[in-house]
């Protein structure tokens, strides 16, 4: 009989710069504005572009005074925004790869 206990839920948050194609990755407690905007802020060069998903912890990032521009794609309504050509396809292919990679190892939810 094999028995699973409910593992602790581990969020990370992810960057990646389309240019160098480094990428930046860190355990969070909590996806919330006031978690995500200070690493972003960190990591981020100001006046950079900044593309995301909608959510909602990223509605102020445009309002930092690191003057970021940034551009949102709906998830639910399409992956790449048709009128400013917004993806996150980078870092969701990235996220994939690493997820495949840990769930060989420890697993992942």
């Amino acid at each position: 009989m094999i028995h699973y206990t409910k593992a602790k839920q581990v969020w990370v948050f992810g960057m990646k710069d389309r240019i160098t194609g480094k990428c930046l990755f860190q355990a969070v407690e909590n996806r919330k504005a006031k978690t995500l905007l200070p690493i972003i802020q960190k990591h981020i060069l100001p006046k950079s572009t900044i593309y995301s998903d909608c959510w909602k912890a990223y509605n102020l990032i445009s309002s930092l005074p690191e003057h970021y521009k940034h551009f949102t794609v709906n998830h639910s309504k399409e992956f790449i925004d048709k009128r400013t050509g917004c993806n996150t396809n980078s870092i969701e292919s990235i996220w994939l790869k690493c997820k495949a990679r840990i769930r060989g190892i420890n697993g992942v939810y």
